[in-house]
């Protein structure tokens, strides 16, 4: 358990500091990493809105619940 732990750790490790390195060891081509952060960045946020809504909705009904139970309304 702690071996399958410690070699899940390194290798998450070692794919931190392969990206890490190949991001400032070869020439960054401007044209098509912009594109892949537009597409990731700004085009989730309405999907992230949008979680964002119904969590606070639903803390809203436990919150709700829990406080009609302690006469809290």
């Amino acid at each position: 358990m702690a071996i399958t732990m410690v070699a899940g750790i390194g290798d998450v490790t070692l794919f931190a500091l392969r990206t890490i390195g190949w991001l400032f060891s070869r020439r960054q081509r401007r044209d098509v990493l912009m594109p892949s952060f537009y597409q990731i960045g700004v085009l989730s946020l309405p999907v992230i809105a949008l979680t964002g809504l119904f969590i606070g909705m639903v803390l809203a009904v436990q919150s709700y619940a829990q406080f009609k139970a302690l006469g809290l309304q």
